[in-house]
């Protein structure tokens, strides 16, 4: 028995194609995993900043100076999202350039 076949990898005639569909499978599947852990990365930070942030403000008026504490609006949410896929996106392509050279 072959080892691709016991670990459920497919099998067919060993062409090519066959596995660019299992590695085109597990890129989606990677990049939804990422993308629901920034989600819930994202959800974790506004819960955590409604629970402490009423809690911190005095601390933050007195040592810094600040009069109230603000999370990022949903515009600056979506602001920073694109930023940091932009930026993702940038390094990569930049890193894929660099093994082509």
């Amino acid at each position: 028995m072959l080892a691709g076949h016991r670990a459920g990898l497919p099998t067919g005639d060993g062409t090519t194609s066959s596995w660019l569909r299992v590695a085109e499978r597990a890129c989606w599947v990677l990049c939804f995993a990422l993308l629901a852990g920034a989600v819930l990365a994202l959800i974790a930070l506004m819960v955590g900043y409604s629970l402490v942030a009423p809690r911190l403000e005095p601390l933050v008026n007195i040592t810094l100076g600040i009069p109230d504490l603000e999370f990022f609006n949903p515009f600056g949410i979506l602001v920073l999202l694109g930023a940091g896929t932009l930026l993702g996106g940038l390094g990569g392509w930049l890193a894929r350039a660099g093994r082509e050279l």
